[in-house]
């Protein structure tokens, strides 16, 4: 397969992954994005937006990323499944033989994945207890399957004002956590957040969210709950020391 890839426009980003039907989906990036996500990340966006709950399947195929940093690997794990990071594709350049699969661009599916994207003005208030509201409204709406959260998540600008929130829509697309639609819609809107800003969350990020937090710059995330599952433990926030518990006086709406 790495073979085949050598036939594309050589960049030094690029994720791939074969469906087990036969289909090869194809994903590149440019070799400096200013979008932070990376390909890999990309690259699940649309498969699921693509295929939805089918896509759970192909993508525990096989994806390759020549990128390695913690949010490639998060973007596997909760995405999908089987991940090779840090691949070149070296001299491995040949024609696509005949009777190669097909190959399918995504870059349309991930425009519908991230048109799914539904953030929401938090209004004025203590902002753990606005991504705790956001949370209540989640459940409210219901969930599509038990995987799915009740999570909310306001970001905060750097004069401690509530700017963006979101609630978990793993409903519409398996990786819009609420943190990832609050966060990347901050940046489609606005560009790179200027230091300083903060995310308040009603429970603790799980490791794609946390490793987008870090990618992204924000200064530090406060949640209310912890995350007991496996994907809330050593995340990107947690070793950079980016992260904490929410206070008595904030979960009570005294401070923050």
């Amino acid at each position: 397969m790495l073979g085949w890839l050598g036939a594309l426009p050589r960049r030094s980003h690029f994720a791939a992954m074969l469906r087990d039907d036969g289909v090869l989906m194809v994903h590149q990036q440019d070799p400096a994005p200013q979008w932070p996500v990376g390909p890999a990340f990309e690259l699940l966006l649309g498969l699921h937006a693509l295929a939805g709950y089918q896509a759970r399947r192909w993508s525990r195929r096989r994806l390759w990323t020549s990128l390695d940093r913690p949010l490639d690997r998060a973007a596997v794990q909760v995405g999908g499944r089987r991940g090779r990071f840090g691949v070149a594709l070296g001299d491995r350049v040949r024609p696509i033989p005949a009777g190669a699969p097909p190959m399918l661009g995504l870059e349309g599916a991930i425009a519908a994945a991230l048109g799914r994207m539904a953030p929401v003005a938090p209004g004025g208030g203590p902002p753990i207890l606005l991504a705790r509201e956001l949370a209540a409204r989640a459940r409210r709406d219901g969930p599509r399957s038990d995987q799915d959260r009740s999570v909310g998540a306001v970001l905060v600008d750097p004069f401690g004002r509530p700017v963006l929130g979101a609630t978990n829509q793993a409903r519409e697309h398996r990786l819009l956590h609420a943190e990832v639609v609050v966060l990347l819609s901050a940046l489609r809107s606005g560009g790179p957040l200027a230091p300083g800003h903060r995310l308040f969350t009603s429970l603790q990020p799980c490791r794609l969210c946390a490793a987008l937090a870090v990618e992204v710059g924000v200064q530090e995330v406060v949640y209310e709950e912890p995350e007991r599952g496996r994907f809330g433990q050593g995340t990107a926030l947690a070793l950079a020391g980016l992260e904490r518990q929410a206070t008595a006086a904030e979960r009570a709406g005294l401070d923050g």
